[in-house]
């Protein structure tokens, strides 16, 4: 099992296909997050974008102008989309936990046990 810390060593032990890996403190819980209400952001972007197309006619267009930036917003995440992607598609979350000692996420690649 792989511990990281910040994103960097997060990227890289992805990127190596590291089996177990362990992210320690803001980040874990960041990434935590994320993946919890990626469903309500989905959901959320998608009446956004439904509501922007549906107004359009009565605004002239600009209820799609903003729908975009609204949407780009959402995706644009501090831990950065590429990577967010990378760990969702290729890594299940084993377990979370909040101490005094700060957060904890243990990550696993899809497929092995």
């Amino acid at each position: 099992m792989k511990t990281v810390h910040t994103k960097k060593e997060l990227e890289a032990a992805v990127k190596a296909g590291t089996r177990e890996i362990e992210v320690r403190g803001n980040l874990a819980k960041a990434i935590h997050e994320r993946r919890a209400t990626r469903k309500k952001v989905g959901i959320g972007a998608a009446i956004l974008a439904v509501g922007g197309i549906a107004a359009a006619p009565f605004t002239g267009g600009a209820s799609l102008v903003a729908t975009g930036p609204s949407f780009a917003t959402i995706l644009a995440v501090s831990i950065g989309a590429g990577l967010l992607v990378a760990i969702r598609e290729g890594y299940e979350e084993i377990d979370f936990e909040i101490t005094t000692q700060g957060a904890r996420l243990r990550l696993r690649k899809k497929g092995k046990a």
